[in-house]
């Protein structure tokens, strides 16, 4: 029994260290990219930025997803027509509202492949997290 529990904290130890780990570098590109989404939000008329929380279907002419509107946090079904956004990322996306026909659904966000103006992967709140930590520290500026 002592034999497997070392074997599994040996193996879990070498999983941990396996792992990519943050980049402080990859952090602050990311920190001001997240800055520069936004501002390019203020100055967009009609364009907002959305968190995919589920991409729940798949297709060859696009996706369905769940979105959340990161100024309010109300969560709707969008239409991504062409495109095939990874669940957690960011975009800063123009769009139209309208019936869905999968699911009866009056208020879908359809969204064509030239609406989605600015793209950030899913690890982005945590890395902005990260940077700003350091920046309020003053480890960096």
């Amino acid at each position: 029994m002592g034999i497997v529990l070392l074997f599994a904290l040996v193996a879990l130890i070498v999983w941990l260290n396996s792992r990519e780990r943050p980049s402080p570098q990859r952090d602050q590109d990311l920190y001001h990219h997240w800055h520069a989404m936004h501002e390019m939000c203020r100055t967009t008329p009609g364009a907002a930025v959305v968190q995919v929380s589920n991409a729940y279907q798949r297709a060859q002419r696009g996706t369905k997803a769940i979105v959340v509107w990161t100024a309010t946090g109300y969560q709707q079904d969008a239409w991504f027509a062409g495109s095939h956004p990874m669940p957690g990322s960011f975009l800063l996306v123009r769009g139209r509202i309208g019936w869905g026909p999968h699911n009866g659904n009056p208020e879908v966000l359809y969204v064509e492949p030239h609406e989605v103006l600015y793209r950030l992967p899913p690890d982005t709140g945590r890395a902005y997290e990260r940077h700003h930590r350091r920046v309020m520290a003053g480890l960096v500026r």
